[in-house]
């Protein structure tokens, strides 16, 4: 026998629980995975800004680096020059050379990285 309760809910002589209150449970779930579904998503997607925020400084960082570095060779190889010291012109370059590409490999990791981070996007 099944007894009508307000608004249309049916309870069975079985058990307590309403037959129509496990499909609302159910709705309930769908819901809720929705919800920790979409907020997992936006906590993802606000790393991943936060993590290209961080490298793009990282990035203007190392491009003011290699700016100095290369206007300090600039002054010691005209001082060189001025003296008319080709090895002293050379040594410098190359010592400038190998920090400079240093640099710049470091700024090209960084920017692959950020290639990485839109593509999960």
């Amino acid at each position: 026998e099944l007894r009508l309760l307000s608004r249309g809910t049916r309870f069975s002589d079985e058990g307590s629980t309403p037959t129509s209150m496990s499909s609302a449970q159910d709705s309930m779930k769908d819901l809720w995975s929705k919800v920790k579904t979409g907020a997992s998503n936006a906590a993802t997607s606000a790393q991943i800004a936060a993590e290209k925020a961080q490298l793009q400084a990282q990035i203007a960082l190392l491009q003011n680096k290699t700016k100095a570095a290369k206007k300090d060779m600039g002054l010691q190889i005209y001082d060189a020059m001025a003296i008319g010291d080709q090895d002293e012109v050379a040594r410098v370059f190359a010592e400038f050379k190998t920090q400079v590409d240093s640099l710049e490999a470091q700024i090209s990791e960084k920017k692959g990285r950020i290639e990485v981070l839109d593509y999960q996007r």
